[in-house]
């Protein structure tokens, strides 16, 4: 009997005019976002290649001379589904490479499978079912499928697969139309792994539309009226999409404020300050020491300029060995003082980071009320143009940083702008390569949020149940 009203909500479903409407939009919208962001692909990789290509260059010709020229250029390329999701690019900005000193684009969501999802298809969802059972009730349908000895579980779950296979037709259609445009691309290669990647995807969006479908069952078996249902369910949409995510960030900032931005400006002007001081004493004792010592010679050093220095430093080893004292003292001094500033100012920047990651973990969570949060940071992470990813981008970058110290120091490359010896082979150079973290972490960081997909729809049918249990056909 469940199949039986499956099909019956399937049917009625695609016979509305709700469903070509639907069918239309996300097939016109997922088309023109795959082809849009195909060509925004291709831009990506060729001046991903030529940034590559340039610094090979700068390598070889000018790396020694200016050593310190030997980090390259951080750079992760773009995903191979970057023609479906765009996320955050690793600095954790827009990926908004089209727009450079275009500012319009930031004020508006990106076009890409995330936004037709959580917008288009979740309101869907919701338009599709919020008068399941209250427009039943009014059109006198639902007292003669109740008279039917059918339970109400089973008419329940009848409806929701039926409800939920006809909004998957718009869905699958659109993205196998997606997919074939950019399978035949000759500059686009996808493998198995990304096919993988990709049904995850459509796994957690499939989770993500039951739950709104779902919430919409819940809402029409609580009302009698389907004008009462329309209103109430979509008035939850705007809710779980628009309001929670958009809110959470402030809500952490008044619960978790960053003061140590402020501490830091203040902390560090105090420490110059007190560097300045101590500078200032220690050079002078050591000016004292100095005049003690050689009298009359170092007198005439400090009045001397750094070209009279130099000159008399020539002529007279006893006034060179002088000056050579004076200024390693004077060395020690200014290592000493910035070090001591170096350190309150390192901590100050911990406590910083600390406060603002204390701040980011809070949004995050209470962003994850939203079933939309969750979807996001699912999607976002599978295709590692997440949050996730961002740490994981600032790791890897760290070690090649790490890699590339330790290189200079088998190289014996001087900590200084300019390199006055003979050339160096720099032919062995550790090139910076961007490697996939591996789905297994990636799907350990995902499954908590598809797991919170999963809770929301078995509340949401709970809840519809519970309310379908109560609900008065007549």
């Amino acid at each position: 009997m469940i199949w039986s009203i499956a099909i019956k909500e399937f049917l009625d479903n695609i016979l509305n005019l709700r469903f070509t409407v639907g069918l239309l939009l996300c097939v016109i919208l997922v088309f023109a976002c795959v082809t849009i962001l195909t060509s925004d692909y291709r831009q990506r990789m060729a001046s991903h290649h030529a940034l590559k290509a340039m610094e090979e260059e700068f390598i070889g010709n000018y790396a020694a001379k200016t050593p310190l020229a030997l980090y390259e250029s951080a750079v992760k390329p773009p995903g191979a589904l970057h023609p479906f999701i765009t996320g955050l690019s690793p600095d954790g900005r827009n990926n908004s490479f089209s727009f450079y000193a275009n500012p319009v684009p930031a004020l508006f969501p990106t076009l890409d499978l995330v936004f037709i999802v959580s917008v288009l298809l979740s309101l869907l969802a919701v338009l599709f079912s919020y008068d399941s059972f209250s427009g039943e009730r009014e059109r006198g349908t639902l007292r003669l499928v109740a008279a039917n000895q059918v339970s109400r579980a089973k008419i329940l779950a009848g409806k929701w697969l039926g409800g939920i296979a006809s909004l998957l037709v718009p869905f699958f259609v659109s993205i196998v139309l997606g997919a074939l445009y950019v399978i035949i691309q000759p500059d686009i290669r996808w493998d198995d792994y990304t096919l993988l990647n990709l049904l995850l995807v459509l796994g957690v969006s499939v989770t993500f539309i039951s739950v709104f479908y779902l919430l919409g069952l819940l809402v029409s078996s609580s009302f009698r009226h389907s004008h009462s249902s329309l209103i109430t369910a979509v008035s939850l949409w705007v809710l779980f999409i628009l309001v929670i995510p958009s809110l959470s960030p402030y809500l952490a900032a008044e619960l978790y404020p960053i003061h140590a931005q402020v501490r830091r400006a203040q902390e560090i002007n105090r420490l110059r300050k007190e560097r300045d001081e101590k500078e200032t004493r220690l050079i002078a004792e050591c000016n004292e020491a100095f005049g003690r010592k050689y009298g009359r010679a170092f007198r005439e050093y400090r009045e001397m300029s750094g070209e009279e220095r130099q000159q008399k430093a020539a002529s007279d080893p006893e006034f060179g060995k002088m000056r050579e004292a004076y200024l390693g003292e004077r060395k020690k001094i200014q290592q000493e003082t910035l070090s001591n500033m170096q350190e309150g100012i390192d901590k100050v920047n911990q406590e910083l980071k600390d406060e603002a990651e204390k701040q980011k973990r809070t949004a995050k969570n209470l962003a994850a009320v939203s079933p939309y949060s969750d979807f996001l940071y699912a999607v976002t992470d599978l295709t590692e143009t997440g949050l996730h990813n961002m740490d994981y981008f600032k790791r890897i970058s760290s070690e090649y940083e790490n890699i590339i110290d330790k290189y200079r120091e088998i190289k014996g490359i001087p900590q200084r702008l300019y390199y006055d010896g003979s050339a160096l082979d720099f032919s062995d150079h550790p090139r910076f390569t961007y490697r996939e973290e591996p789905l297994r972490e990636r799907l350990a960081v995902v499954l908590p949020w598809w797991g919170m997909l999963i809770v929301f729809n078995v509340v949401f049918f709970a809840g519809a149940f519970t309310a379908f249990l109560r609900y008065d056909v007549r």
